[in-house]
């Protein structure tokens, strides 16, 4: 990239620079997400190579942020947690790598609750755990993790600050 950081051996900064690699695992993989992180990225300080000209002096927390709010305007994640407070046994079970099956119910109170019913509408990839197909792990991208706790409040602070 034009313009961006390198050290002494050519080798460009952001290659190897913990914050912005970390940002990119937490997208957790989905498409939009990552296109989400990249187009905050791009657009810092007027677009180009804003993150990349000065890697070393960027803040991860705001490019965090901005890519949440980004993430919930695209995905209506705090509009989903706010209608269904029945994920945050969704999430316990993520956290925990509590193993489900599709007809695993959230609320033995509520049959439509089901984990094939949530796997669209609730942001999670399921993640084949035996070769019958039937035992899956909740996984959910970070980005979306720390969107659901700032509902739920299962860990009673902002998760950046957990992470600093």
């Amino acid at each position: 990239m034009y313009g961006a950081e390198k050290y002494e051996d050519g080798t460009h900064r952001w290659t190897l620079c913990r914050s912005f690699l970390q940002l990119l695992e937490d997208t957790g993989g989905p498409p939009q997400a990552l296109q989400t992180l990249c187009e905050e990225c791009f657009y810092l300080g007027g677009g180009g190579n804003g993150l990349f000209d000065k890697i070393t002096k960027q803040n991860f927390n705001t490019i965090f942020e901005r890519t949440k709010t980004g993430l919930d305007g695209r995905y209506k994640i705090v509009n989903t947690v706010d209608q269904n407070r029945k994920l945050l046994e969704l999430l316990h079970h993520c956290i925990a790598g509590i193993p489900v099956n599709r007809n695993t119910l959230l609320d033995p109170y509520t049959k439509t609750d089901t984990i094939a019913n949530l796997e669209r509408d609730a942001h999670i990839i399921m993640d084949l755990l035996d070769d019958a197909c039937t035992q899956f792990t909740i996984k959910m991208p970070f980005f979306f993790v720390s969107l659901y706790n700032d509902r739920l409040r299962v860990v009673d602070f902002a998760l950046k600050e957990a992470l600093r």
